[in-house]
């Protein structure tokens, strides 16, 4: 999987955004995130291969959270991510 291209992380304050740089200043181009599913975010970015499975380990090695929960969360996020376009196969 990777990010659809035209996409940037930026972050504002204490929150993070993807924006869709194709949409001039259209807010239905702009999606928020917290701070974890930034990370996601960078993760698939800089992985190529970046899988479900890998992007769980990351947040088990960066953060307080177990592989099951953190497995779940990567793939709920992947699906929406999916749903609006963001990432291609």
């Amino acid at each position: 999987m990777k990010q659809k291209p035209n996409l940037q992380l930026r972050k504002i304050g204490k929150r993070y955004i993807i924006v869709d740089n194709d949409s001039a200043v259209n807010l239905t181009g702009v999606y928020t995130l917290n701070e974890v599913s930034a990370r996601i975010w960078e993760a698939i970015g800089e992985t190529p291969d970046a899988t479900p499975e890998k992007l769980a380990a990351l947040l088990c090695n960066e953060y307080e959270v177990d592989h099951s929960t953190a497995l779940a969360d990567v793939t709920r996020q992947i699906e929406e991510w999916q749903r609006y376009g963001l990432l291609e196969q």
